[in-house]
């Protein structure tokens, strides 16, 4: 069972379409973590968050992260997460699946028939799904946007 902070509500799930797209500059250099170079700053072309993150369209959903049970994983609360409904679920994948009675966010291990759903914070226990269990992977997790600062 999942417990109530740990359950991802049908609003922070929100289906991936364009409606209007930004075209960012994107300049083509490396950034190292020291001194800019003159020479770097003009732009190379635009870059689509889209193009970017998103593979497939038809089958893709953005996740709102709700707790810190992936923090080990640098999955934050407030993290907007891309899910791929078309990629399978290998085992060590980040999945988004349905669990008994709500969506959850883990890594998910296959076990024989076992499937265990692991959290990457030590403060959350994993969920076991024995064979019978109403379970469903929802998506494969392939991108975390999130903020670097709390604006």
């Amino acid at each position: 069972m999942l417990e109530d902070n740990d359950r991802l509500k049908p609003e922070n799930i929100i289906k991936g379409t364009v409606q209007r797209r930004y075209q960012l500059p994107f300049f083509e250099a490396y950034i190292p973590c020291g001194f800019p170079s003159p020479a770097d700053a003009y732009t190379e072309r635009v870059c689509d968050l889209n193009d970017l993150c998103v593979y497939n369209p038809d089958t893709t959903y953005f996740v709102h992260a709700i707790n810190d049970s992936m923090a080990g994983d640098s999955i934050c609360e407030g993290d907007w997460i891309v899910v791929d409904s078309s990629i399978e679920p290998a085992d060590g994948r980040i999945v988004v699946a349905w669990v008994e009675d709500g969506h959850t966010l883990k890594r998910i291990r296959f076990r024989g028939e076992l499937k265990i759903l692991e959290p990457s914070n030590p403060a959350y226990a994993p969920i076991y799904v024995q064979p019978g269990d109403a379970f469903q992977v929802f998506g494969v997790a392939t991108f975390r946007i999130g903020k670097l600062l709390k604006l």
